[in-house]
């Protein structure tokens, strides 16, 4: 899965950022995230096109490269082990906004 998951960033051109996880910080668990993050995907995917360009999907969980509104790419590699999200910087962005706000109503 390591060469999928770099061919996808690459195609995305993800290689150089980094992981929703480690910009969130320490603040962050691992299952804070996996909550937040479903959260404001659903949220930001209902107003916005998206498109799978390319992935493997499986009973396991998910490693895909998806555009969003035909400019920002969101690289998803979420299973039972792992949940590792890279995007576009505008997009990114807005997942950390919505995120924050889930915290802020809490």
């Amino acid at each position: 899965m390591d060469n999928l998951k770099f061919n996808l960033l690459k195609d995305g051109d993800l290689a150089n950022t980094l992981p929703l996880a480690d910009i969130l910080g320490d603040e962050w668990d691992e299952g804070m995230i996996r909550y937040g993050y479903q959260i404001a995907i659903n949220k930001l995917l209902k107003t916005h096109d998206f498109e799978v360009i390319s992935g493997h999907i499986s009973i396991d969980g998910k490693t895909t490269l998806s555009l969003i509104n035909k400019k920002h790419y969101l690289f998803e590699n979420i299973d039972i082990w792992c949940h590792e999200v890279y995007a576009s910087e505008a997009l990114m962005l807005s997942i950390i906004k919505e995120m924050n706000g889930l915290c802020e109503t809490n």
